[in-house]
């Protein structure tokens, strides 16, 4: 009998030595599970005291001697007993975190759909509010047309909800669009499940292609969409990975205005969520995806490394204001490139039909066969008054920077053709290109 309760005290005291290691590591199932296995230890040591008290009483021990055998065994089963409250209140603590950060969660979303549903109705107003203007000039100009095309042009257009494809960061937008324009409506459970479908993509649709078209299938619809894209901390994680996901836009002023629309819109999603604070980390690594205006962005600023999103969404509208795109000058540039052949091809046209009367502006014969103007001497001083080349007769350029390899048609000579005269001149320059080295 003592030496079985001497074991029991051994297994409890080991035991209850390891709550504060399984403490430090706050593995929760573990000190679950410990917690259990402690408690059914105390439970057969004490049935083992019992007995062993028994067989002493049995055998005539003291009381004074049984009252301090009794101490230092309850002694061993006090410090089980404090290390069994130790984890019974760290498991209750952890309990209440978990249940602050879920009510904060749900309250964080609830906030953000309440705005999502103002800013939406703001919208829609916008909208209603334009219609309703546009009908009223709709039916100041058909009023001399017949009823029925006026009703037709005055007929409000239909809201179009753009699908849902599964991105989480768009999920609050399809959701509060759909719930005004669907799921408020007085119409069948079965019709909202119907429609519903029709907004899906395929992929997200066949998350609940198995259910029946009842009310209880759409209200099973609902719960999985909110349950799998509706949930707080994965609205966090798409906002997270389409910030991840953009690409460095380099100095291209087009792709750094598109990629601060993606930022901007992730961000607010996260400021929205109340998750903006935590990511500064993140704030750093999406400037270095900046790098090609980061110098631009940074500016004298050097407290550029502890810069949060709030502080570098600053920096890029600035940025933005001082480089907007230009899209009419794009567009001039694009027409300017794809009309540079035509051009060319017209200039040299024209410029080809002005060299061929250069002397007289006559265009009965070519320059060449001018009798006009004759002597070389004289076509010299018409080159010279017109500014034209010595040897091919453009006038973009100098005889000495002239670069044309064609030759004299009366002779062999280069470029001498312009100022070519007389049959006696013709000669003399054939016998002075035949005697050149």
């Amino acid at each position: 009998m003592e030496a079985e309760l001497a074991a029991k005290l051994k297994q409890l005291k080991l035991n209850a030595d390891k709550c504060e290691v399984l403490l430090q590591k706050q593995n929760i199932a573990k000190i679950e599970r410990h917690k259990e296995l402690l408690t059914e230890i105390v439970k057969e040591t004490e049935r083992a005291i019992k007995k062993a008290e028994g067989k002493k009483i049995a055998d005539g021990v003291s009381e004074e001697e049984l009252t301090k055998w009794n101490e230092e065994v309850e002694e061993c089963v006090d410090y089980a007993d404090n290390k069994l409250l130790d984890m019974y209140c760290f498991l209750k603590d952890n309990e209440r975190k978990s249940e602050e950060k879920r009510r904060e969660d749900i309250l964080a979303f609830e906030r953000f759909q309440a705005e999502q549903r103002i800013k939406f109705a703001e919208l829609q107003a916008k909208a209603q509010s334009e219609i309703t203007q546009a009908s009223q000039q709709t039916a100041i100009y058909s009023s001399a047309k017949t009823m029925p095309k006026a009703e037709k042009m005055s007929k409000l257009p239909k809201l179009e909800i753009a699908k849902f494809n599964g991105q989480t960061s768009d999920w609050l937008r399809f959701w509060t669009q759909f719930e005004e324009n669907i799921d408020k409506r007085c119409i069948s459970d079965t019709n909202k499940l119907s429609y519903l479908h029709g907004y899906l993509t395929p992929k997200v649709s066949g998350l609940i292609s198995s259910l029946p078209h009842t009310t209880e299938g759409y209200e099973e619809a609902k719960n999985i969409l909110k349950e799998k894209y509706g949930r707080p901390s994965e609205m966090v994680k798409g906002y997270v990975r389409e910030i991840n996901n953009l690409m460095n836009p380099g100095r291209d002023v087009r792709k750094v205005h598109d990629f601060a629309d993606k930022l901007f819109g992730a961000v607010e999603g996260l400021k929205t969520l109340g998750k903006l604070n935590g990511m500064q980390e993140l704030a750093q690594t999406t400037l270095d995806k900046l790098s090609g205006i980061r110098n631009e962005l940074i500016g004298n600023d050097n407290t550029f490394d502890c810069w949060n999103y709030e502080q570098l969404m600053a920096a890029l509208k600035l940025w933005m204001k001082k480089n907007p795109v230009q899209d009419t000058e794009r567009d001039c540039n694009r027409g300017r490139e794809f009309s540079k052949p035509t051009s060319k091809k017209v200039f040299h046209t024209r410029e080809k039909s002005n060299r061929d009367f250069v002397y007289c502006n006559s265009i009965e014969h070519r320059s060449v066969d001018c009798t006009v103007i004759e002597t070389p001497a004289e076509r010299k001083r018409a080159l010279i008054q017109r500014k034209l080349c010595f040897n091919c007769t453009r006038s973009d350029h100098r005889a000495s920077s002239c670069t044309s390899t064609s030759r004299c048609v009366k002779s062999v000579a280069k470029n001498t053709t312009p100022l070519s005269a007389t049959q006696a001149q013709v000669a003399q320059i054939n016998r002075q290109a035949t005697q050149r080295p």
